[in-house]
């Protein structure tokens, strides 16, 4: 045995950087260096000549130290391999241990453990693992913004989804007063158009329409608060700030009536009906925020502003755009107006004015058309009822009138009845109801525009 200590003391330094213990046959322990001592953190009396369950067993944090080694002691004939923590106060280490029985003269004498101690490599490990953790659920986090962003953006736009996810307080109750631009848009006659078209095509038409009027107001800034039926209700300015809402929401407008003469091109190519939307646009204070309670909420806008801009909207014909004094005096950019209309709208005290937007000037230069057709006479008058309309209330009583001309937009009436721009009418057949607004007096009679059919 003297040979093969003397033989192995020559070939294992004591200062190399891995611990060496060499256990016997007996199970005590024969030789250490100093590695072993400083990673096992005991006293050289205390391991060499003493058995190692003597030296161990009562350290039962230790256990898997204790069972890897009594795993080499008794299947010597093995390599073993095996990374343990050990404990030492109040230190956790680990331990790589490397196990290979020791022959002498081809029998097997005991066995030699090499320790290294890992420590550090682990805590690294376990700092790149916890780190990758982190960005997974980073990754599962941005993950789950997105669908949310991306379900909810259906619903909302994209500024709202944002202010939720990124406020502290932006599911709360509230809301702030702001100086915003509000825009409203009707579909003249969908209400007739719902009773004639099956509701999975009704569906589809409303929403390609939607669609691309929800993209041109996304592209200038605004917010669309809520699709009612064919309507919209956008606004410019919060919770985006913009300096330029009043003009952004014009030139939104005017591209949405550009964009109708593609969407009707769509709807012809499919035997769709055609499309005739009127916009209205007013600027003024509004209180914007979440409104209802923490069961039901939603983020809205209120105020006399959205108001009047409903008045202002229900003015408007198919292809126009009427904005108020309020949103005029915004925009410092040259606006193409054709007309301007004083108006009483209910609600307000005092008489308002009105413009006729048809396009924005330098440096956007946009602008669209109303593609009327010329009235053409009739050669024998047709006998009407005319109602007036207030709101969704038709009157009772009817008057005798006369249609002495036509287009496929609008009418020339003679009646006895007095009638304003902007009026509101029914005018019963035999065929059908025709709703009409008011939109000149001339010589031959009122002009009138067909707003729907029933």
């Amino acid at each position: 045995m003297d040979r093969s200590y003397d033989s192995l003391n020559a070939r294992v330094m004591q200062d190399m950087n891995e611990g060496v213990l060499v256990i016997g046959n007996d199970g005590k322990i024969l030789m250490t260096n100093n590695k072993t001592i400083s990673i096992l953190e005991k006293e050289k009396e205390e391991l060499e000549g003493r058995k190692f369950a003597t030296v161990f067993f009562g350290e039962e944090e230790n256990d898997a130290f204790n069972q890897t080694i009594l795993d080499a002691i008794y299947d010597m004939d093995k390599v073993h391999s095996n990374v343990v923590s050990y404990h030492t106060g109040d230190r956790v280490k680990y331990i790589n241990v490397i196990s290979s029985g020791l022959k002498e003269d081809n029998r097997i004498i005991g066995v030699i453990i090499v320790l290294s101690d890992i420590t550090e490599l682990v805590e690294v490990r376990e700092h790149l693992k916890m780190m990758r953790q982190i960005e997974e659920l980073n990754e599962q986090l941005e993950e789950r913004n997105r669908f949310i962003r991306k379900a909810f953006g259906r619903y909302l736009s994209d500024e709202i989804v944002q202010k939720v996810l990124d406020t502290p307080d932006g599911l709360s109750v509230g809301g702030n007063m702001e100086h915003i631009t509000v825009l409203m848009s009707d579909l003249r006659g969908f209400t007739a158009m719902c009773e004639s078209v099956p509701p999975g095509d009704l569906i589809t038409v409303l929403n390609h329409y939607l669609d691309g009027m929800g993209k041109i107001i996304k592209e200038m800034n605004g917010t669309v608060i809520e699709y009612v039926g064919d309507g919209i209700l956008a606004i410019f300015g919060a919770p985006v700030k913009d300096e330029d809402h009043g003009l952004n929401a014009v030139i939104a407008a005017v591209k949405m009536q550009q964009e109708m003469e593609k969407i009707n091109k769509w709807n012809e190519a499919h035997g769709y009906p055609i499309l005739k939307m009127g916009i209205g646009i007013n600027t003024g204070d509004a209180v914007v925020g979440n409104m209802g309670s923490e069961y039901a909420m939603k983020y809205n806008v209120i105020g006399s502003c959205v108001n009047l801009c409903g008045r202002i909207e229900s003015y408007t014909t198919d292809g126009q755009i009427f904005i108020s004094d309020a949103t005029k005096e915004e925009i410092k950019t040259t606006l193409t107006i054709d007309d301007e209309m004083k108006i009483t709208p209910k609600g307000v005290k005092e008489e308002m004015l009105i413009h006729s937007v048809k396009g924005v000037g330098e440096p956007y230069n946009i602008s669209y058309k109303l593609k009327k057709k010329k009235i053409t006479p009739l050669e024998k008058k047709e006998k009407v009822t005319l109602h007036t309309l207030e709101g969704k209330h038709v009157s009772t009583e009817g008057t005798v009138s006369y249609i002495t001309g036509r287009s496929s937009e609008e009418i020339l009436l003679e009646t006895k009845v007095k009638l304003d721009i902007f009026d509101n009418v029914v005018l019963k057949g035999e065929e059908c109801d025709l709703y009409c607004k008011v939109t000149a007096q001339g010589s031959k009679g009122i002009v009138l525009t067909v707003t729907g059919k029933n």
